[in-house]
């Protein structure tokens, strides 16, 4: 019997949503709005009303978007900011008013958890111990594990909004954008996420930005190398500005691309990694999994 599922993850940056037929997931729907709900987020945790604005917009195109679906084929999560507000109501009040059911907001570990089991379809089964990287709007999940078994997750609270805000613009931004993720990086406990080099796989907004960006510039969609991301650190750098020199990037990835890349390049950095492969799938591949 086929009958359509949907995952709703309400990220940090966008609200995504992918819709899955059949009951094995063998054709997908794949949908995104960019919300941009953490750039709304105070250090108190209050959301702004712009933000929230945002996410109503979006809520209500989703909703048209999955009218027909049955609430027992929908699971709704919300990740990062979600976690960070301090009165998440009022926003979980407006997911349910428009997708019929609260956001189910997943702690870091089980966001990593599920990003994990998202990516393992897109890899050969037979493949050795690897690490899956995911940079989001607010917070960034690693796991890691093999073919057989995942072994540790982790859950950063820093991701490409958190660090493109925190650093702001002008003289200094990239030079504070490094020591902000050097920084982070250097008390987070990453010893069990390095594994052996070309282990290292990304997913996420973060990755089609760096996919995008390698295109233009004639490199193969994957893998990235740290050589590549260096040398564009530098030129943009040196421009100034990371809005520069980026034909081909996705829409409104260039206010979030200072902190991708200095997210990116430390990370590589300090998991002895010289590149990343990007690989398709994420969470709502991984929680479509477990709808019935």
């Amino acid at each position: 019997m086929s009958f359509p599922r949907v995952v709703v993850d309400l990220g940090s940056h966008t609200f995504h949503w992918v819709i899955a037929r059949g009951q094995a997931v063998d054709a997908f729907e794949r949908r995104g709005l960019r919300v941009a709900l953490a750039a709304g987020l105070s250090p108190e945790g209050d959301l702004a009303a712009d933000a929230y604005d945002r996410a109503e917009a979006a809520l209500a195109a989703m909703a048209a978007a999955i009218a027909a679906i049955p609430l027992a084929h929908r699971a709704v999560l919300g990740t990062a900011t979600f976690r960070r507000l301090r009165d998440p109501a009022p926003l979980q009040a407006l997911v349910a008013r428009y997708l019929g059911l609260p956001a189910r907001i997943l702690s870091g570990e089980e966001e990593a958890a599920l990003i994990w089991h998202g990516v393992q379809g897109w890899l050969p089964t037979q493949a050795p111990a690897r690490c899956v990287l995911d940079i989001g709007g607010a917070s960034t999940e690693l796991a890691v594990g093999d073919a057989g078994a995942l072994a540790e997750v982790l859950s950063l609270p820093l991701g490409c909004v958190v660090v493109s805000e925190g650093v702001g613009t002008g003289a200094g931004a990239f030079d504070r954008a490094d020591r902000m993720v050097a920084q982070a990086l250097a008390q987070a406990p990453l010893q069990p996420f390095r594994c052996p080099d070309g282990a290292l796989v990304a997913t996420g907004g973060s990755a089609i930005s760096a996919q995008a960006l390698g295109g233009v510039q004639g490199l193969p969609a994957s893998p990235i190398s740290a050589a590549y991301l260096d040398t564009l650190w530098c030129r943009l750098r040196g421009a100034g500005r990371p809005q520069a020199f980026l034909p081909g990037l996705p829409p409104g990835r260039e206010r979030v691309l200072l902190g991708e890349l200095a997210l990116l390049r430390g990370l590589l950095r300090a998991l002895g990694q010289a590149q990343v492969r990007l690989v398709p799938g994420a969470l709502a591949d991984g929680a479509l999994l477990s709808l019935p």
